[in-house]
C-alpha cells in the first residue's frame, strides 16, 4: 500500500487548517494509501482522535529532567502512531536514531527516519533499521524542483537501500504535482512526503485528493 505523510510543521496554516486536514484524510478509505499527519506537538493528541497521526520529532530516550523534550512516552500517550525522526530540520545523532527507533519499536510505535543522502541512508538502514527511510535532500525541501525529477538515479540507489534494511522506501523534497509522485512511483518509492504541498495550497482538498491518486497510478508512456 502507499503511504502519504503531510508535515504540518509549525506553520500558522496548521493552526488554521490542521484540523479540517485531519478530518478530511480521517475519511479517506485507508485500503489503497496509508495516510498519516505530522502536526505540531500541540495539536497531536487531537488530531490522532479523527486520523492517523506521527509525531514530527521524538527526543532521545535520556535520565534526568525532560523539560521541553518529546519523549516515546508522550508520543504514545497521545495516541500517535509513531514519529518522524532526523528531519533536516531537527537533525539528530546516528546513536540518538539508533536508540529512539529501537525504543519506539518497544513501544508499539513506527518510525520514519529521514535521510540527506546516500551515505545517510546507508547508515541508518544498517544501525537502525526503520519501518520507513525518507530520501529528503535539504536542497531541494520547500523548493519548486522535486526530488523525484531532479534526483532520479539517487532514488533509484535509495529505494534499493531501504528495501536492503527492511524499510518502507519514501521521498520527498520538491514534490507538489502528481507527475512528481508519479515519477517517485516509477522509481520504485512506495510513498512520499509532504509539507508545502498540501499546507501552502490554495485548496488543500484538492492537493490531498490529487497527491492520492497520483500515488496509485502508473505513468502512461
Amino acid at each position: 500500500m502507499k503511504t502519504l505523510i503531510i508535515n504540518y510543521k509549525s506553520d500558522t496554516r496548521a493552526f488554521d487548517n490542521g484540523m479540517r486536514i485531519a478530518e478530511l484524510c480521517g475519511r479517506i478509505p485507508r485500503d489503497r494509501v496509508n495516510i498519516m499527519l505530522a502536526p505540531p506537538a500541540t495539536m497531536l493528541r487531537q488530531v490522532a482522535r479523527v486520523a492517523k497521526a506521527v509525531a514530527q520529532h521524538t527526543d532521545s530516550p535520556a535520565t534526568g529532567g525532560q523539560t521541553g523534550k518529546i519523549t516515546v512516552e508522550e508520543v504514545s500517550m497521545s495516541g500517535a502512531s509513531g514519529s518522524i525522526l532526523n528531519h533536516s530540520e531537527n537533525r539528530m545523532t546516528l546513536n540518538g536514531i539508533a536508540s529512539t527507533v529501537e525504543t519506539l519499536r518497544k513501544n508499539g510505535l513506527i518510525s520514519i527516519v529521514c535521510a540527506d543522502n546516500l551515505v545517510a541512508a546507508k547508515q541508518v538502514g544498517k544501525r537502525c533499521m526503520p519501518d520507513y527511510m525518507a530520501l529528503e535532500p535539504s536542497d531541494l525541501i520547500g523548493g519548486s524542483v522535486s526530488v523525484s525529477i531532479a534526483r532520479r538515479q539517487e532514488v533509484r540507489e535509495f529505494v534499493a537501500i531501504a528495501r536492503e534494511a527492511g524499510s518502507v522506501p519514501l521521498v520527498g523534497a520538491g514534490i507538489r504535482t502528481e507527475n512528481d509522485v508519479m515519477r517517485a512511483n516509477e522509481l520504485g518509492a512506495e510513498g512520499i512526503l509532504v509539507s508545502s504541498a498540501v499546507m501552502h495550497a490554495d485548496n488543500f482538498r484538492a492537493a490531498i485528493t490529487g497527491l492520492t491518486k497520483a500515488l496509485v497510478k502508473k505513468i502512461a508512456f
